[in-house]
């Protein structure tokens, strides 16, 4: 089933007929099974994923087949392509083999293949028969016969790119063997011939190759990977920096038969991408254009070649071990500007922190240890030129968030770009000051980046902010705001509308390059939440009293509220420091959903523990009247539903009933994913805005019900994140008793209830408010709402 995200791309992308279905792994698998029953349905994973918007997608996946495990590739094109579809119709094959075969799905102009069928790698067919790879392995190999009856394993498979494969003998790997297209494997050979050892440095000396067969092999590397050793924390400042060291000695090398990249073939790619961005997340369009202008013009004007690059260099490229630090794929080698490498090296680090598998700390750690130990070795870095490659680089990592199949990737993606804007905004403000010198009239006011998407100065019932937006009254008013607090504005560097609810509030936030009380410089993100009638003063008070008892992001048990810092009495707004990580919303679509879960309940339990006093009251009576309003409301726009709704409300007071009398304290009460970010093991609770006494069970009733949603309206089906929903309520329950976990039961039926009103509210849902009333209906009618 297609997410959210895929659903939207397909619709605009109408050039493809069979976008929809290559990014579908049971719709692919289904098509095919259809001409070829040997391949099972529903046992497809996507494994890689290139995109061309209105030219194809090619998506390759991994499927069990029987005893076996099979790679194929499914690849939309236009539809006008029919002369390609002609000639690519099924292929011959062995009977009762699916080895090579290749489908032609016309009606959705997509072409399926099956290894080792591959148009721009052919030589791949000879690694299908003992007698034929021996042939190969002998032909690439010459000098090495012991390799020729190697057991061969694939590693990774790029269709159409490279295949890259381990050669073991007697189970003991012995080589990797690789083939490309006729586009990389120039640049490849080149690389394996021209990079050497050194230092700290090792690179895998090329033993074997094939200009026929476009293959290269090399000796195996042993060692453990960067990246494993960051996802499992067991690296060491000292391992970091031998790998900075290690990427100097590589730069220092002379690479002159290496191909150059010139500032304007840098230029179009950063053109290409842009475009693409626009299609994948229209809403980063203008934000990608102006960041790429900009790094295209600073490229025209501060190209320079000075040293040999790797051209992909981060941490699943590195091995460690007590020998030295091995480069992996040096592919894409080249003669070009060593701070390339640096900023691609910082900008997968700044992905895996946007994506929340790297703390904020631990991010910081590694860069400045990685760093370092490339500063020892080479001398003083250009800060702001790796700067400006490693905003490069993240945008080079943007369309990564879709093509690595991230949960709810459109956010990320926006994530990203909103970083790399900072990133540039932060080095233009650091290059003016360089220029002004010491004459502070030089760079009197740089003009700060405003986007307001919502255009909220036209909003007549909050007036005041027109002036929230402008830069130089900002500065002035929020300058005053924080001197209290000890922080001094320097300058404002972007303002951002991030919400806004016409004539009721408006979400802001402000870049800022402050002075802190200690003296230093540093660029902070602060929020302002601004509301039509009024400071919310009560919220802002609550955060102080939150923070101040244990809530702060220090917290040793991981748990934190946004920092409260200053009221803004002209801008009727409090600001609270924008919180880094990955919203809980992603995190509970993906492989370690249960875990997120039940740290996010202990999240909560310590909120309802806190015991921080609120005026605010919310009773079953407040939640049933909220149900009665909305499904009346529904009623109203769809009366043909009248009957099944009045049902379903009867039932949902009859299961309020059971509810009266329970235990009372500290609420959130509008607890759901997109209220959680997380980074790394810290967890933050956003939007205390409506927090009151009430039954904590409501917090999760309402927070797994939104988890049912997300899965109707991303997969199809209500139980796709039911292994969340189930580590949920088993954490609820071992933290507040079994009685509390029946109630909260009670609650996500209430609260799925609701989600029919809502689901008319937006035009994207409206095809999910039948089915949410079906499945209220269907699960009231079962004893104690059990969990299927």
């Amino acid at each position: 089933m297609l997410s959210s995200d895929d659903v939207e791309l397909v619709h605009r992308d109408t050039a493809l007929p069979g976008l929809g279905l290559v990014l579908d792994p049971t719709a692919v698998a289904r098509a095919v099974s259809a001409v070829l029953p040997d391949i099972e349905r529903a046992a497809a994973e996507i494994t890689y994923v290139r995109y061309k918007p209105a030219t194809s997608c090619l998506v390759a996946y991994r499927a069990d087949v029987g005893d076996r495990v099979i790679d194929f590739h499914a690849k939309a094109l236009r539809a006008n392509e029919t002369g390609r579809l002609r000639r690519d119709s099924l292929e011959p094959r062995r009977p009762g083999s699916i080895a090579g075969a290749r489908v032609v799905l016309t009606d959705q102009s997509t072409i399926v293949s099956f290894f080792p069928n591959d148009r721009n790698l052919k030589s791949l067919y000879r690694l299908i028969t003992p007698k034929a790879r021996r042939s190969l392995l002998g032909f690439v190999l010459r000098d090495r016969p012991d390799l020729w009856d190697a057991t061969l394993h694939t590693m990774r498979y790029k269709p159409e790119r490279r295949y890259v494969a381990q050669l073991a003998v007697g189970g003991t790997p012995a080589a990797v063997l690789k083939f490309h297209n006729a586009r990389d494997f120039q640049t490849a050979q080149r690389a394996a011939k021209v990079i050497r050892s050194r230092g700290d440095l090792r690179v895998a000396c090329r033993i074997g190759r094939s200009k026929r067969h476009r293959a290269v092999a090399s000796e195996w590397m042993s060692g453990k990977s960067l990246s494993e050793m960051i996802d499992d924390t067991a690296w060491r400042r000292d391992d970091v920096a031998r790998v900075g060291c290690a990427l100097a000695e590589l730069h220092a090398q002379d690479g002159e038969p290496l191909p150059h990249r010139t500032s304007d073939e840098q230029a179009r790619d950063l053109m290409e991408l842009a475009a693409s961005l626009a299609v994948l997340c229209p809403q980063v369009a203008d934000r990608v254009q102006d960041v790429t202008n900009t790094l295209t013009a600073r490229g025209a004007k501060n190209h320079r070649v000075c040293g040999t690059v790797h051209g992909d260099f981060y941490a699943n490229q590195i091995l460690l071990n007590d020998q030295g630090v091995t480069i992996l794929d040096l592919d894409q080698a080249h003669r070009g500007n060593p701070a390339e490498d640096l900023g691609n090296f910082v900008a997968h680090l700044e992905y895996e922190r946007l994506a929340g598998r790297l703390g904020d700390s631990h991010f910081n750690e590694l860069r400045s240890a990685f760093l370092s130990g490339y500063q020892d070795q080479a001398g003083a870095i250009d800060i702001a030129d790796m700067e400006c490659h490693t905003i490069a680089g993240l945008l080079r990592l943007a369309p990564h968030a879709f093509r690595q199949r991230e949960p709810h990737w459109s956010h990320l993606i926006d994530a990203i770009v909103d970083r790399a804007n900072t990133v540039l905004v932060v080095t233009s403000d650091r290059n003016s000051s360089t220029t002004a010198g010491s004459n502070p009239c030089a760079a009197l006011h740089p003009e700060a980046v405003v986007d307001d998407p919502f255009d909220v100065v036209t909003d007549d019932r909050m007036g005041f902010l027109a002036r929230v937006i402008d830069p130089l009254d900002a500065e002035r008013v929020v300058s005053a705001a924080l001197t209290p607090s000890g922080l001094q504005v320097m300058r404002i560097l972007s303002i951002r509308v991030r919400r806004y609810k016409p004539g009721r509030r408006c979400l802001v936030e402000y870049v800022l390059d402050q002075k802190t009380r200690y003296g230093s410089d540093e660029v902070t993100t602060l929020l302002g939440k601004a509301r039509a009638k009024g400071c919310d003063v009560t919220t802002y008070r609550l955060h102080q009293s939150l923070w101040q008892c244990g809530f702060c992001s220090t917290s040793a048990d991981g748990v934190s509220v946004p920092e409260p810092i200053a009221i803004v009495p002209e801008y009727q707004m409090w600001l609270q420091r924008k919180v880094v990580g990955a919203v809980a919303t992603s995190l509970l679509d993906g492989p370690q959903a249960a875990d997120v879960a039940r740290r996010i309940v202990g999240a909560v339990h310590k909120l309802h523990n806190a015991n921080v006093p609120t005026k605010r009251r919310h009773t079953i009576a407040d939640e049933l009247t909220i149900l009665d309003d909305r499904l009346t409301k529904l009623v109203d726009t769809q009366p043909r539903l009248k009957r099944r709704i009045e049902t379903l409300l009867c039932q949902c007071h009859e299961l309020g009933a059971g509810l009266s009398g329970a235990p009372c304290c500290g609420i959130h009460r509008d607890f759901y994913p997109d209220q959680v970010i997380v980074d790394g093991d810290r967890v933050t609770l956003l939007d205390m805005d409506l927090y009151c006494q009430g039954d904590p069970a409501l917090d999760i009733g309402n927070f797994r019900a939104h988890l049912t949603e997300q899965s109707f309206r991303s997969h199809g089906r209500p139980n796709a994140l039911e292994d969340a929903e189930f580590a949920l309520e088993d954490e609820f329950a071992r933290l507040a008793g079994k009685n509390a976990a029946i109630r909260a039961r009670a609650y996500t039926m209430l609260s799925l209830a609701r989600h029919i009103f809502i689901s008319t509210r937006f035009p994207e849902r409206r095809h999910l408010t039948e089915p949410l009333l079906a499945l209220c209906e269907e699960r009231l009618t079962m004893p104690n709402q059990a969990r299927t």
